[in-house]
């Protein structure tokens, strides 16, 4: 192999080798904080105190078992919504480029939809404590 070739091989691994440690520190991280949060709930199991009795006569009802898995179902529901705002951003830049005021509507009004959405997303937690009387701020 010629000189420069094994340069600018060399010089592609070096480049690419900075990209490929920053997104597996990325992963790393993001997979360290889910298989935390993992462990801390399997370490404790839901127990919802602060109920009172009679209501449910003590069974798990089907809001009990839902707000058991209520922060990933927020965490999927969250980032399946910011895919679709980002689709509908691109609608909009491309109905920008093509004139086209009828995806531009269309787009303009799923991005209100989706911001509906992430709110009842985002209040989900409190939405069940309210209905199955848990308080959400309990330790």
């Amino acid at each position: 192999m010629s000189d420069t070739i094994k340069t600018s091989y060399a010089k592609f691994i070096e480049t690419h080798a900075k990209s490929i440690r920053y997104w597996a520190g990325l992963f790393a991280t993001y997979f360290g904080m889910k298989a935390s949060t993992l462990i801390t709930l399997a370490a404790t199991k839901y127990n919802p105190d602060p109920r009172t009795s009679g209501d449910a006569a003590g069974a798990n009802t089907f809001a009990d078992i839902f707000f058991g898995f209520l922060a990933p179902t927020q965490d999927f529901a969250t980032v399946i919504l910011i895919i679709a705002a980002v689709i509908c951003g691109m609608k909009i830049g491309a109905s920008a480029v093509t004139s086209d005021p009828r995806s531009r509507t269309n787009s303009i009004v799923g991005l209100f939809f989706i911001i509906v959405g992430e709110v009842v997303v985002l209040h989900a937690q409190a939405l069940v404590g309210m209905a199955t009387h848990i308080s959400v701020n309990n330790s």
